[in-house]
């Protein structure tokens, strides 16, 4: 992912006509929990606020939340004051107003997780402001029990085909493990095991996470909000009822 310094690099809604995938999202489409997660990256209290309109990192560029979200490049205005005063990053492109740099640190947009804690939400909260030996790159905190006791973080895991509404990874393991999906949490997508419907949980508060078994397995993650199936159901009840008026109205007209 993207993420820039300041609006004045690519305004808000930009990223899309350059196909970059945007840490800040596309104005106004973000949910209300992405909305406190950007409102605690850039200092405030995940419990209770939100960011504005305008989802962007306007501090704490050396977050690790930010590697989570596999934020791999920032693009940034050159000024004195240097830009985004880290040393994790690494300038890969420059010119005479503009920047882009890299961090070496960021976590692949799929992984296994390291380490698993289960917690209610209002407690994940808690643990991300109030515990500061809390590392998400060590450690993911689920709201969901998926009946996995340890983890080892340890196989491989590879996207096979991305697009906005549907994930394909492989993946091999020795044991069970968590895999972690560095994209954001949603109740509208479903995830499956080698084609068997699976629980996903949120994890770190925004992420998704599910259990994989041991061996090869083929992962899907796809996006079927309950709104869309019952949209269609009401569709196709007015459609049928449409068509019994419909050869009703006919009938009488014959007779």
């Amino acid at each position: 992912r993207v993420g820039r310094e300041h609006a004045e690099v690519l305004p808000p809604n930009t990223w899309a006509a350059y196909k970059l995938q945007s840490i800040e999202g596309y104005d106004p489409i973000y949910l209300n929990n992405y909305s406190s997660f950007m409102h605690f990256l850039n200092g405030g209290d995940i419990r209770t606020g939100n960011s504005t309109r305008y989802a962007e990192v306007t501090s704490n560029h050396s977050s690790p939340y930010l590697e989570t979200l596999n934020t791999k490049f920032f693009i940034v205005l050159k000024d004195d004051d240097m830009y985004i005063p880290s040393k994790n990053y690494r300038v890969v492109f420059e010119d005479k107003s503009t920047a882009i740099l890299e961090n070496p640190d960021a976590l692949e947009r799929v992984y296994f997780a390291a380490s698993i804690l289960t917690l209610p939400e209002s407690k994940i909260e808690d643990t991300i402001m109030d515990d500061p030996n809390f590392n998400p790159r060590k450690e993911d905190a689920l709201s969901k029990d998926l009946n996995i006791k340890s983890v080892t973080g340890k196989g491989i895991a590879k996207i096979s085909y991305y697009s906005p509404n549907l994930i394909k990874i492989n993946t091999e393991t020795v044991s069970e493990e968590v895999l972690v999906l560095g994209d954001q949490y949603e109740d509208g997508w479903i995830a499956t095991v080698n084609g068997s419907k699976t629980k996903i949980s949120p994890a770190n508060y925004i992420l998704r996470a599910i259990k994989v078994p041991p061996g090869k397995n083929e992962i899907s993650f796809y996006y079927l909000p309950n709104a869309f199936t019952l949209g269609q159901k009401i569709s196709a009840i007015s459609v049928f009822f449409l068509l019994v008026l419909s050869a009703i109205y006919i009938k009488k007209r014959e007779f």
